[in-house]
């Protein structure tokens, strides 16, 4: 909010929604939700939120009449991130259509403002980004903090039906990988062409900025035979430099570094998808987990990483990517080391195996189930 005071009426108000919690009455005794009362927030879900007739309301089943105003609100809160969110959205894809038109037109000496409004561009994306995740994390500990005082459960329902089917969650890869990659593109070429000409007149060039995938890091693994999973242990020199891929939220100060482990196995076939590994905690719940470790004394976080899938999810695994470095935008002060491990063993029994079940995911599938927004934001990259 502070990089745009201007955007401010359009984040979730979240102290608005507290203050609805908090003036429930503590001996409020649950009362199942009206007739009446349920199917009007099933029109507002619809109508208001732009969700499809046939989708899962399921949520709103065991409201009881404490919870018809939270939700209310919470649905024209939402509603309202996602319609701003789709607006600047469409502002950004506009503008970068303009650019090009410009830049196309323009003589050299005028593409100078091109540059500008490109850097403006991608300074707007950025801060649309951080709108996206910020929203995303406030909404979850609403509901949080709603659950808890009424003593229900709500969260998972709603973050699966109606959070993950918005705007600003949906649309967060192409407002990144899409627009993001466009703007940064353009700005490379503008580079480029300001460069000054060697002495034979041909213009210098320098590589575009760097991609990774999924299905990139899998064609970058050496040729070795398959194991039981269908993975390949790949070499030391298939990893790269943390600092060498685009990474997220630029930080300043004193941080906390955690590592965040992205498990990746690739089924027999050359048409099978990867899949990622996500972990549920005790009875759990819908959501899910990517692992994450403190980095002990006498140990690199890339060991960190290792050591801490091998016990959680008893998982052996390889180093295969590091994909940079991104700041927690829920927890204060911390940043991520986030790294892609090939799995190359599942263990039948581990450290924390009683309390813990490992699911196998494809990428889009397993956004759908997480929780935490930088887990989100990260695998959205891959």
């Amino acid at each position: 909010v502070k990089s745009t005071p201007e955007w401010s009426p359009y984040y979730l108000n979240y102290n608005a929604l507290k203050t609805v919690i908090e003036e429930i009455p503590a001996d409020a005794a649950p009362d199942p939700t009206k007739e009446e009362g349920e199917e009007k927030l099933k029109a507002l879900h619809v109508d208001q939120l732009g969700l499809p007739a046939t989708a899962d309301l399921e949520v709103f089943h065991a409201l009881d009449t404490r919870s018809m105003n939270f939700y209310t609100g919470l649905n024209d809160q939402v509603a309202k991130v996602s319609y701003f969110f789709t607006q600047e959205f469409n502002n950004i894809q506009q503008k970068i259509d303009n650019a090009v038109v410009a830049r196309s037109s323009q003589a050299a000496e005028s593409n100078h403002a091109t540059h500008q409004q490109l850097v403006t561009l991608q300074i707007h994306i950025e801060s649309l980004r951080d709108f996206s995740a910020n929203n995303y994390t406030s909404v979850v500990k609403i509901i949080k903090k709603h659950d808890k005082i009424l003593s229900v459960s709500t969260k998972d329902r709603y973050v699966q039906s109606i959070l993950n089917l918005q705007p600003f969650h949906t649309r967060l890869g192409d407002l990144v990988l899409g627009l993001g990659s466009r703007v940064r593109e353009m700005i490379s070429l503008e580079n480029i062409e300001s460069e000054v000409s060697s002495e034979d007149g041909t213009s210098m060039s320098s590589p575009g900025p760097s991609a990774f995938s999924l299905d990139n890091i899998r064609s970058a693994l050496p040729s070795a035979s398959s194991d039981a999973l269908g993975s390949t242990v790949p070499a030391a020199s298939t990893m790269t430099n943390s600092r060498a891929l685009n990474n997220d939220v630029a930080f300043k100060g004193k941080v906390s570094k955690l590592v965040l482990c992205v498990p990746v196995r690739y089924p027999a076939g050359p048409d099978a998808e990867p899949e990622i590994l996500i972990v549920k905690f005790g009875s759990g719940g819908e959501s899910g987990s990517l692992i994450k470790s403190t980095i002990d004394t006498g140990e690199n976080p890339e060991e960190a990483g290792i050591r801490k899938l091998k016990e959680v999810a008893g998982v052996e695994t390889t180093l295969v990517q590091k994909l940079g470095e991104f700041m927690s935008t829920s927890a204060k002060s911390t940043l991520y080391l986030a790294m892609v491990y090939q799995v190359d063993k599942e263990l039948v029994e581990w450290k924390d195996g009683s309390n813990v079940t490992r699911t196998w995911l494809p990428l889009q599938e397993a956004i759908a189930i997480l929780e935490d927004n930088t887990s989100i934001r990260i695998l959205r990259r891959l």
